[in-house]
């Protein structure tokens, strides 16, 4: 199986969109799960006319292809799955692509071609391949290759782990091995190319040396990494046990020059993609992370920070076809659902991201998980331009919320607004009640509005529009919510978020959160409250009332009635 130790790129052939991705779920989850970095790349993003590295395509296309060449110059092994004839500037493109491949890297096949257009050693086409895959695997024949015959393509001979060492090609009857010797050489690589290390195969147990030749070896392997820029085993870190969790993403954030952060700028256009989080082994149910002081006290050194792997910029009908492939895989299992969060004040991109993972985690969706995130500044002193900013925000939330509902695939879609998001999620609403088409069409299952920092005035005026577009809609509201609390006194009027006065309006379930003491401002307790997500994971799949549901009771002040969850 793949070395954790390893990184490995995958080339999708996306002629098929939809049947690839459905396959490249199950192997991505077994990649994951044992490489160090594994890197998905979908021709799609590459399909250019002109050729790879024209400099007339512009910086987007240069920085896409400027990560390709740096992903094969430095991975440990590279699959590529082939289904039809490529074209000839696709042909091109895969040959500049593969000229950059790190020499010493496994290149296996994973052919989709029917048998009879097979040949293990030729590809076709006028330009061929620089250099020949060392294996050649044929593709499943069921609709969706079940784990097992995945990891075997994965443990056929020890390729991975042994980066390409030969092995015996009769105790595996239907696998090609191509020897060396037919393996032409690989042209030179460019000059802008990194140095690459010199093969060298790893036995799968050492053979006992005396110490001086250990001494000399060690030397000699540490100039060699010096040389070519690579790091010494001691400043190398044990690869930490876990596994990535995917979250889909639209933002109208501006992105940096090589696409691999969002910036708390407004863009005039909808960015769509994907972020791969790893979600560690020492992860805890509401928790993102914790300091290592707090892991001390309960005697545990493992960090348990999720962090962001990769941020993957998608064409809007790659991000859609990725989703369905998720929801076709979720179905198997049961209904497909599909969540949607909506960050607040002071969130930068990558935190959403990892908030949306961690809920999405913990409240095992089955589905896909997906934010919007909105160019918030991401610092606590820039309220006032991050409530412009959400204002500003409005028309791309409700673009994104539409089209999310109409292509995402999902029987179920619930959604998840905090803090300052619930102002943008209100107002959209409204704006697609007014287009006739969208509001007939429109309806989510679930809605919680956790923290809303809202008019209460405003709210009640207006909350009538979420019966229309939910099932069931609950509003979590604290009165021990600090930020909310301040922003009642900047804008002197009650926020739906805080109480007292309570916030109860007909149709929406009032729910009063006590002080869960589980971080200092009390505004994040809708995610970091174990007692909360419970709640929240018993609506999702059930829809349950909150009659219905454990550790809520009834509650009557006056007039209103409402519900609190106990601690």
């Amino acid at each position: 199986m793949v070395d954790t130790e390893q990184r490995v790129v995958v080339l999708a052939s996306t002629d098929e969109l939809h049947d690839d991705l459905l396959r490249l779920m199950d192997l991505m989850d077994l990649l994951i799960s044992r490489a160090r970095e594994v890197d998905v790349l979908h021709f799609y993003e590459f399909r250019i006319e002109q050729g790879p590295f024209d400099r007339e395509q512009g910086p987007f296309h240069e920085e896409r292809f400027g990560y390709a060449r740096r992903a094969l110059s430095s991975c440990d092994a590279f699959i590529y799955l082939f289904g039809k004839e490529l074209t000839t500037t696709d042909e091109v493109n895969l040959h500049h692509m593969l000229a950059h491949l790190r020499s010493s890297a496994a290149f296996i096949l994973i052919d989709k071609r029917p048998q009879g257009e097979r040949d293990p050693r030729i590809l076709p086409g006028r330009f061929g391949f620089p250099i020949q895959p060392r294996l050649v695997l044929p593709w499943p024949s069921e609709q969706q290759p079940s784990h097992r015959e995945l990891l075997r393509y994965l443990e056929v001979h020890r390729e991975l782990k042994t980066l390409g060492s030969p092995g015996d090609s009769a105790s595996y009857s239907w696998g090609i091995d191509l020897p060396p010797e037919t393996a032409p050489r690989r042209p030179a690589a460019p000059a802008d190319s990194p140095p690459e290390t010199a093969w060298r195969r790893r036995p799968a147990s050492p053979a006992p040396v005396d110490q001086s030749q250990a001494a000399a070896t060690k030397t000699h392997a540490s100039e060699t990494r010096q040389e070519h820029h690579e790091p010494s085993s001691e400043a190398l870190q044990a690869p930490q046990p876990g596994r990535v969790y995917s979250v889909w993403f639209g933002t109208n954030r501006k992105p940096n020059h090589d696409l691999s952060e969002f910036l708390p700028e407004r863009n005039d256009r909808i960015t769509r993609g994907r972020v791969d989080v790893f979600v560690p082994k020492a992860h805890r149910f509401a928790e993102t992370g914790t300091p290592f002081w707090r892991r001390l006290l309960r005697f545990s050194v493992r960090d348990d920070h999720l962090t962001v792997r990769r941020i993957h910029v998608l064409e809007r009908n790659v991000f859609y076809a990725e989703i369905r492939a998720r929801m076709d895989k979720a179905s198997k299992e049961g209904d497909a659902h599909a969540l949607v969060f909506l960050h607040g004040f002071n969130v930068a991109f990558r935190n959403a991201a990892i908030r949306a993972a961690q809920i999405g985690f913990d409240l095992s969706v089955r589905g896909a998980t997906a934010f919007f995130s909105w160019p918030s500044c991401g610092d606590v002193a820039s309220y006032p331009a991050d409530e412009a900013c959400i204002e500003a925000s409005e028309p791309f939330i409700t673009e994104f919320l539409t089209e999310f509902a109409a292509h995402c695939g999902a029987k179920k879609i619930h959604l998840i607004a905090h803090s300052m998001g619930n102002r943008g999620l209100l107002r959209a609403l409204h704006r697609i009640a007014a287009r006739a088409e969208d509001a007939a069409n429109l309806k989510f299952d679930q809605i919680v509005l956790a923290a809303p920092d809202i008019d209460r005035d405003l709210f009640v005026d207006l909350a009538s529009i979420f019966g229309r577009h939910a099932r069931r809609t609950t509003l979590y509201a604290s009165a021990h919510d600090v930020p909310v609390w301040i922003s009642r006194g900047i804008h002197k009027a009650s926020r739906a978020g805080y109480y007292p006065p309570h916030t109860v309006v007909p149709g929406i379930d009032t729910v009063e959160v006590p002080d869960f003491d589980v971080e200092l401002l009390g505004h994040s307790y809708f995610a970091n409250a174990a007692p909360l997500l419970n709640d929240i994971f018993d609506l999702m799949r059930h829809g349950s009332p909150p009659q219905d549901r454990q550790r809520i009771e009834r509650v009557s002040d006056g007039n209103q009635v409402f519900w609190r969850l106990r601690r």
